[in-house]
């Protein structure tokens, strides 16, 4: 067991919580349990090719796919200015573009190129999102209620993850430049991981909302 298979624990623990809590959401948000049970198993198969010496890339970018799609939607409902809507609704829009430069196999688009900007994409629309949001709750004269505002909790942990995707995307720099980086790599997925999943069941121990 590598240090990193105990992000599967933390996930699993937030599943749990996510379905103690179930009746406290509605809509689109009451997903989210299912959401984490498609995550976790997405992992543990991702988990098996890489003992079976598979490649990995392919799974990853649908989790990336189902990731972004899940929480572009959420904020899209969510959002209450017309302007956080139209934003949330033209960056799902430029995301499912680019899904579909590939599946039409663009010529100018390589497949590993691919791989990159879809991560790249989907980390900085969802991070551009979370912080319109956050900045429309602070802007707004109603006073924010943390303890019924999952989605401020949720803001705060999609960007604390996806700041992470700076980091791997210049992965092969570190790994020439220094000796250790498969310690800097471990140590950046589980703090980011964690810190993603925490406020994930912060989220989800709010007080029951419509």
């Amino acid at each position: 067991m590598t240090p990193l298979d105990f992000i599967y624990f933390v996930m699993f623990g937030s599943l749990v919580v996510g379905f103690i809590t179930y009746n406290n959401r509605s809509g689109w948000l009451k997903l989210l349990p299912w959401f984490l049970v498609l995550m976790l198993s997405f992992e543990l198969y991702a988990k098996y090719l890489s003992i079976a010496n598979k490649e990995t890339m392919t799974l990853y970018d649908i989790v990336t796919f189902f990731e972004f799609m899940y929480f572009s939607i959420l904020y899209a409902l969510w959002a209450k200015s017309w302007f956080n809507k139209l934003l949330t609704c033209v960056l799902i829009g430029l995301f499912i573009f680019s899904e579909l430069l590939f599946v039409f196999r663009v010529p100018w688009v390589r497949f590993v190129d691919y791989n990159i900007l879809s991560y790249f994409f989907s980390s900085l629309f969802l991070i551009i999102i979370a912080m319109s949001y956050l900045l429309e709750a602070l802007r707004s004269d109603d006073i924010i209620n943390f303890n019924k505002n999952p989605i401020i909790w949720l803001s705060l942990g999609l960007m604390l993850y996806l700041s992470s995707a700076s980091f791997f995307l210049v992965a092969n720099y570190f790994e020439i430049v220094f000796k250790h980086q498969q310690i800097i790599h471990i140590s950046i997925t589980f703090i980011s991981v964690l810190s993603l999943y925490t406020c994930l069941n912060i989220a989800m121990l709010c007080q029951r909302y419509d």
